[in-house]
């Protein structure tokens, strides 16, 4: 066998020869350096954020994902939320299973990343449905997103669903570049298991499923079609089984969202027009005058519409997709829900931030006519300004959020030590305290049925505060029980501790 002292001198070996040469038009590509940068950019934005938060209280929904997870891991004792996805805590349980028990680590995992790869899935997605510009301004404005960094900061399904959306839409249009079926396979898994985070993950759905029912017609009766479909199907399937076992019916999450009695509420609302207002919330002053400008993009869907129908012009295709994926959110919440929080109405962030990078392209190719050097210094000036609003946006909503429910979690892992494990414990914030203390949790009785609870369950500790408020009559119980109720910790807003917050009683029989 010849080895490397027996060839000639100057020789190069192929093998090498070639990786260098793909490493050498790796490092060529200007985009893909830009595209890392950005990316790199994201994840010390996300990981110092995490880093100053690592001890911040958990609120109401962090509460019930940590506490199912402790749940199936260590066997805590915890009834599960039947409206709550199980995908989320599912992970959140292997990890704890495995002895990965550290709050920060844990938010790493299965939020950080997640939210890393959304800036290089939503590259991925615009590059699919506009141009290399565009694609790199997008993943450059979720990188420096607000909501999207502040929701990083907690055990939010949202952003690990946001992650399962971008993958599912970039799926979609790698199967109409590509023609590969394949990709229509990961668009069914990835919706599957949207909907398997959060519940919001059918808005998507059914975003995808309107377009291909103005764009593909008859030919979704097509055999990938179908099987992309049964893919998502079978992907959601274990869940809907689980239902049924567990809950007692396969949609048993149905009623806490779509029920007769949860619709007629939603309707008797007022149109929620004020979300409208997150168009200017997402984007800030300068982003949203961009995003403007960008809407006339859609200018041309709206005068080509019969070429559309006749299924002739791919680019309209595009602006199709990208309009329904901001109108159909926006109808949904506006006249349905009538009501909305930043993160539910993520599906139509891809499109927004699209929509804003054109609409920054149309200015620079405006200005270049006339001077390249002034364009693109107006268009570096521009994305700065704009990324010091959404930075200092970020920067002020984590900060004064960070230690709310603090008197929560003290109280929470105090009775922990002042406990036994079969001790049970009254209080309303039940997923908090179930998380912290790890002993079973009931919420705080009303006044008909609480000497009879009390005489069934033998509570150890009674938890009244101004966090998620018990019914009024409640905080006269310690009045009317003085020998039963005595309090033994806490938690004050003052200094002067003259401002009770929370109060832990102790149950004396």
């Amino acid at each position: 066998m010849e080895n490397a002292e027996n060839k000639p001198a100057g020789q190069k070996n192929p093998l090498v020869s070639s990786n260098y040469s793909k490493l050498e038009q790796f490092f060529e590509n200007k985009q893909l350096w830009l595209l890392c940068a950005i990316t790199i950019l994201a994840f010390v934005i996300r990981a110092y954020y995490l880093a100053i938060t690592q001890s911040q209280p958990i609120w109401w929904d962090e509460g019930e994902y940590l506490s199912a997870a402790k749940h199936w891991a260590l066997g805590t004792q915890y009834d599960i939320n039947q409206q709550r996805q199980p995908l989320f805590p599912l992970l959140l349980a292997v990890f704890l299973k495995i002895g990965i028990s550290s709050e920060p680590i844990l938010k790493f995992l299965v939020v950080l990343l997640p939210a890393v790869a959304s800036v290089v899935l939503l590259y991925l997605f615009a590059r699919e449905v506009s141009d290399k510009r565009t694609a790199i301004i997008s993943s450059f404005l979720l990188a420096i997103f607000w909501t999207h960094i502040f929701w990083t900061n907690r055990f939010s399904t949202d952003i690990t669903g946001f992650a399962f959306t971008l993958l599912a839409y970039f799926s979609l249009w790698k199967f109409y570049s590509s023609r590969q079926n394949k990709w229509l396979y990961v668009m069914g898994a990835s919706l599957g298991l949207g909907f398997l985070t959060r519940i919001g993950g059918v808005i998507p759905l059914f975003i995808i499923i309107a377009f291909l029912l103005v764009a593909e017609n008859l030919s979704l009766l097509k055999k990938y079609w179908v099987i992309s479909g049964l893919i998502a199907f079978a992907t959601v399937l274990p869940y809907l089984v689980w239902n049924k076992l567990h809950h007692g019916a396969i949609f048993a999450f149905f009623p806490g969202y779509f029920d007769a009695v949860h619709a007629a509420e939603k309707l008797s609302h007022p149109i929620a027009w004020w979300v409208f207002n997150y168009f200017y919330q997402y984007n800030g002053l300068v982003f949203f005058l961009l995003f403007l400008l960008g809407l006339i993009s859609f200018a041309n869907l709206f005068l080509g519409a019969d070429i559309l129908i006749k299924n002739k012009d791919t680019h309209l295709r595009k602006d199709l997709f990208l309009l329904l994926s901001i109108v159909l959110p926006v109808v949904f919440f506006v006249f349905i829900e009538r009501n909305a929080e930043d993160r539910w109405i993520f599906a139509m962030v891809p499109a927004i931030f699209i929509v804003v990078s054109k609409g920054l392209g149309y200015v620079q190719d405006f200005l270049a006519k006339y001077n390249k050097p002034l364009a693109a210094c107006v268009v570096m000036a521009l994305l700065a300004i704009g990324a010091y609003w959404e930075l200092s946006q970020a920067e002020a909503s984590i900060k004064f959020k960070k230690d709310s429910y603090a008197p929560v979690k003290y109280a929470g892992l105090w009775m922990k030590e002042h406990s036994s494990k079969g001790d049970v414990i009254f209080t309303n914030s039940v997923p908090q305290m179930s998380y912290y203390s790890e002993r079973k949790i009931n919420s705080v009785p009303g006044a008909s049925t609480f000497e009879q609870d009390v005489a069934r369950l033998k509570p150890k500790y009674l938890v009244l505060s101004l966090f998620d408020a018990s019914v009024p009559v409640a905080y006269k119980y310690p009045e009317k029980y003085p020998n039963m109720l005595i309090p033994v910790q806490a938690y004050f807003a003052d200094a002067a501790q003259k401002q009770a917050t929370l109060i832990i009683y102790e149950f004396k029989y």
